[in-house]
């Protein structure tokens, strides 16, 4: 039933579908893509959205790795890295994706956004 959930196309079922396959499988890649489709999507769901992709840590780092690229909206890509910086030290592998945009990056809100996320998890992982 909560695999149906993911598959119809009101966002409350699709995203409360997902919330209930990650619950019972954390590596269950296609909820996870929901749930980084519905933070993207800036809806009234995209907070909550954030909430449990903050939550579930590292199955979600990935997703939200590929959010950051070149192939992505500004916006979309500015919501990828400040959930990744939301989750401080549990998203750690994205530090070379951060480190690209911070060093190269065009856009100065991306840039900065990507240097406070990397911030954000020396001090988590150093416990500052």
């Amino acid at each position: 039933m909560l695999e149906e959930m993911m598959d119809r196309s009101k966002p409350t079922l699709r995203l409360h579908g997902a919330v209930g396959v990650l619950a019972l499988d954390p590596d269950n890649s296609k909820a996870t893509d929901i749930l980084v489709q519905t933070l993207m999507s800036n809806t009234a769901f995209s907070a909550e959205a954030k909430s449990h992709l903050i939550k579930l840590g590292d199955p979600a780092v990935g997703a939200l790795r590929a959010a950051v690229g070149e192939g992505h909206p500004l916006s979309e890509r500015l919501l990828a890295v400040e959930t990744l910086a939301e989750m401080e030290g549990k998203a750690l592998a994205a530090t070379p994706d951060l480190l690209a945009l911070a060093r190269a990056q065009e856009d100065e809100r991306l840039r900065i956004a990507a240097v406070l996320a990397l911030a954000r998890m020396v001090d988590e992982e150093q416990g500052l």
